[in-house]
C-alpha cells in the first residue's frame, strides 16, 4: 500500500491551529478532520495532542493509551517538562475520569536542571480527562505554564470536554482501529510536534533543513536557539535530543558526552534520549550505546551504520515490530527484534572488525534500521583536521579519513536512529545542525568546568572596587582573629570514650560443670552477701555421692561383723590373726570413703552459687537464658554491682592524644574530667584521672588506645543512683589540661601532623 497521502490531506495536515482560532472553529469538526487524515490511533492521539497544545497554549500534553507501557508527552515548554514530578503525572493520568477535572501540579525547574539555582518553583494548572473508556482506555492530561483563574479555566475545560466527546465519536474509539496498513508510513508532520516513539510524515524533506534553508524557516531557527537556552550540560543535552527528531530524518536521537579522559581513550556516557525524561545507565540499551560511541569515536567522522550502500531499497532489513522504550531496563519481549547473523553480515562487511561486534549487539538490542553517528568537536579547541572531517563529508557516502592523524577526540557524539524507511546518509543539514550543537555543548561544558563556580557566581555582579573592599575587610577580620587567638587562653581538652561502672562489682561464674537447676534471683534484684543465687545439678557428682554412701554402708557392716566374731572368741589363733588384718583393711577403706565423701560434699556445696558481695543483680532475662542450660566451669552467668558505692570511668584514649595526658599525670598534676552519658547528653558529670595505662594496646577496630581510669566525683553519685544506672554506661569524656593559647589549641592536630609526616623526614 502506498505510504503517501493525497494533496488535500497534506494541506489539511499543514493547516496551523493557533489559540485565536480555537474559539471560532467547530471542535467536533476539527477532531473529525484529524481522525480522517490520521492513519491510526497512535497518529490520531499525536494530532489531538498537537491541537490541544496550540489551541490552549499548554506547556505540555501527556497521553497514556492502554497499549503503551508508559505515558508519552508532547512538550512545548521544556522548562515545565523538566521540573514536573513524573509520579504526579502518572497519578493524574490514572485517576482521570470522563468529565474534565482540574488540579494543580508543582514544577521545580531547578531540580529538573532546566534553569540555574535561585529560581523559585511554580505551580502549574492542569486538566485531565478520559479520552477513551475501558477496556481500551486512553487518558489525557493538559499542563499549563502557570495557574489559571476561574474565568480562563472554564473555556479551556469546555474545549477539552468537546475534544473528548468528539474523539469518542471517531473510528478510533476502539483499540482495534488503532493501526492500519498505512500507520507505519503516515504520521503527523514535524511542525505539529512529536510524541515519544511516533513516526514522521511522508513529506520528510520538509523536516530536513540544509544551511541555506535555515534562515528561511522560523521553526528551525527557534529550535536551534533552544540549543543555547541553558548552560547546564544535562539540560542542553535534553534540549538537543528532543529537538533533533523535529529537524532531521530520525525517529530517535541520543546525546553522549565524553567523560574525563582516562588513559589514551575517552569514554562516552549517554546524557539524554529524545522522548525519555530519565536515562537508566544500567539498561542494556544504554550500555550498548556507550560502547558503540567508544568504538566509533576513533573514526572521528560522521558515519551511517550499517553503510547505506549495503542496505538496498528493494531488500530492506527486518523492520522492528515495536520500538524500544528509552532508558527502561525492563523490556517487553514483544518489543525485542531478532536479527540473525546472516542478516547482519551483508551490512557490516566493510566495517573495521573492532566496530562490527559492538554494532551487532547494538542493532539487536535497539531494533533500529540504521543509526547516523555525528561526532561533535569543541569549536574552540578542535584541530584543523576535525574541521576538514566535517567539511569533506559527502551527502550520500560515508568514509573514514586516512589523512587524519592525531585528531582531537570528540567531546560529544550524536546518535540519530531510524526505525523504518530508507537511510539517506549524511546531509549538509546534519552537518550544520551538528555544528550548532557543538557550540551549545562546548559552551555548557566550559561553563560547568569553571573553578569554584558556586562561589564565583554571586561575586560576578559585584564591581571590582566592591570585591577589593570586601577582600580587604576579610583580610582585616582574619588578621584580627589570629591576633586575638594568640592572647586568648582557653582550657585545652582531649576527648575520650568509654563506660561508667561502679568500683565494687563482681562477676558470677560457674564453679563446676553442670546444668542450671534453679535460678533464685532476677535482674535488678538486691541481694545480701551469702544469699543463694543459682543451684546447679551435676549427675556425676550425684552418682558418686550415692556410690560412696553404698560403699560406706557395706564396709561398715563388714567391720561390725568381724568385731562381733572376735567378741564371740570361738576362732583359733590363726583365724583371729586373719580377722585382725581384715578389720584393719576395712577401717582403712572406711577412712578413704569418708574423705571421698567430704570431697563430694564440697563439690555439692559448689553447685550452690552464693553472692560474694552485697549488691544488685545485673543480667537480662536470666530465667530464659540460663534455666536448664548446661554450663562449664568458668562460664560467666551474670554480675553483681554495688551502685550505692564509688563509681569510676574506664576510658579509651587514642594513642596520638595520650602524650600530653601521660606527661601531666606522671608529674602529679590533677586532671579533671567532664563527661556525659549517652542517655542524658545534656547532663554533665565530673571526675578526675586516677590511673593511666603504661602501654597502648590495639583494639578490634585497629585503633591504638591507652586505658585511662577516672574516679567519679561524689556529687555525681546521687544522680547516677537516682536514675537507676547499674553500670557499663556509654560515656563521652573530656580530659581538661592546663590552659593554653587559643591558636595552639585549634592548631594542635595540624602541628602534630606537620611534625610527624613532614619535619620528621628531615631530622
Amino acid at each position: 500500500m502506498s505510504s503517501h497521502t493525497s494533496p488535500e490531506s497534506k494541506r489539511a495536515e499543514s493547516a496551523p491551529v493557533d489559540a485565536a482560532a480555537a474559539g471560532s472553529i467547530n471542535i467536533a469538526s476539527e477532531v473529525q478532520r484529524l481522525a480522517d487524515v490520521s492513519g491510526g490511533r497512535e497518529e490520531f492521539l499525536q494530532r489531538v495532542a498537537a491541537f490541544l497544545v496550540e489551541s490552549l497554549q499548554a506547556a505540555l500534553v501527556a497521553v497514556h493509551d492502554s497499549p503503551w507501557p508508559q505515558p508519552r508527552m508532547l512538550v512545548r515548554d521544556e522548562r515545565v517538562a523538566g521540573g514536573i514530578d513524573r509520579d504526579h503525572v502518572h497519578a493524574l493520568l490514572d485517576s482521570s475520569v470522563a468529565p474534565v477535572s482540574s488540579s494543580t501540579i508543582a514544577c521545580d525547574p531547578v531540580a529538573g536542571g532546566m534553569v540555574m539555582a535561585g529560581t523559585d518553583s511554580i505551580v502549574c494548572g492542569s486538566m485531565s480527562t478520559e479520552l477513551f473508556p475501558a477496556p481500551h482506555r486512553c487518558s489525557l492530561l493538559v499542563i499549563e505554564s502557570g495557574p489559571r483563574n476561574a474565568s480562563e479555566m472554564l473555556p479551556a475545560m469546555r474545549t477539552l470536554t468537546a475534544v473528548s466527546s468528539a474523539a469518542r465519536a471517531t473510528r478510533f474509539h476502539h483499540a482495534g482501529d488503532a493501526t492500519d496498513t498505512d500507520s507505519h508510513d503516515r504520521v503527523a508532520p514535524a511542525a505539529m510536534g512529536n510524541l515519544v516513539d511516533l513516526k514522521k510524515a511522508d513529506d520528510r524533506s520538509a523536516a530536513l533543513m540544509d544551511s541555506s534553508g535555515l534562515d528561511q524557516n522560523v521553526r528551525v531557527r527557534a529550535s536551534l536557539r533552544r540549543f543555547h537556552g541553558s548552560l547546564d550540560p544535562t539540560a542542553t543535552s535534553y534540549t538537543i535530543a528532543s529537538e533533533l527528531p523535529h529537524l532531521l530524518l530520525c525517529d530517535r536521537a541520543a546525546v553522549l558526552i565524553a567523560r574525563p579522559r582516562r588513559g589514551n581513550r575517552r569514554k562516552y556516557r549517554v546524557t539524554a534520549i529524545s522522548g525519555s525524561s530519565v536515562v537508566d545507565r544500567r539498561s542494556p540499551l544504554i550500555r550498548t550505546m556507550s560502547r558503540l560511541a567508544d568504538r566509533v569515536s576513533i573514526i572521528g567522522e560522521p558515519i551511517v551504520l550499517p553503510p547505506p550502500s549495503e542496505c538496498p531499497v528493494d531488500n530492506p532489513p527486518h523492520e522492528p515490530k515495536n520500538r524500544q522504550v528509552p532508558g527502561d531496563s525492563s523490556k517487553n519481549d514483544a518489543m525485542a527484534v531478532t536479527r540473525t547473523p546472516a542478516e547482519h553480515a551483508g551490512h557490516l562487511s566493510d566495517l573495521p572488525p573492532q566496530i562490527v561486534d559492538v554494532l551487532e549487539e547494538y542493532l539487536d538490542e535497539s531494533g533500529v534500521l540504521s543509526v547516523t553517528v555525528l561526532p561533535i568537536f569543541d569549536p574552540a579547541t578542535a584541530s584543523d583536521s576535525s574541521q576538514v572531517a566535517y567539511a569533506s563529508v559527502d551527502s550520500s557516502v560515508f568514509g573514514m579519513a586516512t589523512n587524519r592523524k592525531n585528531a582531537d577526540a570528540p567531546m560529544a557524539i550524536l546518535l540519530l536512529e531510524t526505525f523504518s524507511g530508507v537511510p539517506t546518509g549524511i546531509t549538509p543539514g546534519m552537518i550544520e545542525i551538528g555544528k550548532e550543537a557543538a557550540t551549545a555543548i562546548g559552551n555548557s561544558l566550559r561553563y560547568d568546568d569553571v573553578f569554584a563556580l558556586p562561589i564565583r557566581r554571586p561575586l560576578a555582579g559585584l564591581s571590582r572596587a566592591a570585591v577589593r573592599n570586601w577582600m580587604f575587610a576579610m583580610m582585616i577580620l582574619v588578621a584580627g582573629l589570629v591576633i586575638a587567638s594568640w592572647f586568648i587562653r582557653v582550657d585545652h581538652t582531649v576527648v575520650a570514650t568509654g563506660v561508667a561502672r561502679p568500683v565494687e562489682r563482681q562477676a558470677v561464674f560457674a564453679p563446676v560443670d553442670g546444668v542450671v537447676d534453679e535460678i533464685l534471683v532476677r535482674d535488678g534484684q538486691e541481694v545480701a552477701e551469702g544469699d543463694v543465687l543459682v543451684r546447679l545439678e551435676n549427675s556425676e557428682i550425684a552418682r558418686e555421692s550415692q556410690s560412696l554412701a553404698g560403699q560406706l554402708a557395706t564396709a561398715t557392716e563388714k567391720l561390725a561383723s568381724l568385731r562381733a566374731m572376735r567378741l564371740a572368741g570361738e576362732d583359733g589363733p590363726r583365724e583371729v590373726a586373719q580377722s585382725v588384718l581384715e578389720q584393719g583393711a576395712l577401717e582403712s577403706e572406711i577412712r578413704t570413703i569418708g574423705r571421698r565423701i567430704e570431697i563430694n560434699e564440697a563439690l555439692q556445696e559448689e553447685l550452690v552459687i552464693r553472692a560474694a558481695i552485697a549488691g544488685v543483680v545485673v543480667g537480662w532475662r536470666l530465667d530464659e537464658k540460663l534455666r536448664s542450660r548446661p554450663v562449664s566451669r568458668g562460664d560467666r552467668l551474670f554480675a553483681l554491682v554495688a551502685p550505692d558505692g564509688q563509681w569510676e570511668l574506664d576510658l579509651k584514649l587514642e594513642e596520638s592524644n595520650a602524650g600530653e595526658i601521660m606527661k601531666l599525670h606522671h608529674q602529679g598534676d590533677s586532671l579533671p574530667v567532664r563527661f556525659a552519658i549517652a542517655s542524658q547528653p545534656t547532663q554533665t558529670y565530673h571526675a578526675a584521672v586516677s590511673q593511666i595505662g603504661g602501654v597502648a594496646r590495639r583494639r578490634a577496630d585497629s585503633l591504638n588506645v591507652v586505658d585511662v581510669v577516672a574516679s567519679v566525683a561524689s556529687d555525681a553519685d546521687g544522680p547516677l543512683q537516682r536514675d537507676g544506672f547499674r553500670g557499663d554506661i556509654d560515656v563521652t569524656a573530656k580530659i581538661v589540661c592546663p590552659p593554653r593559647r587559643l591558636i595552639d589549641s585549634l592548631s594542635d592536630g595540624l602541628v602534630a601532623w606537620w611534625h610527624r609526616h613532614v619535619l620528621f623526614r628531615f631530622r
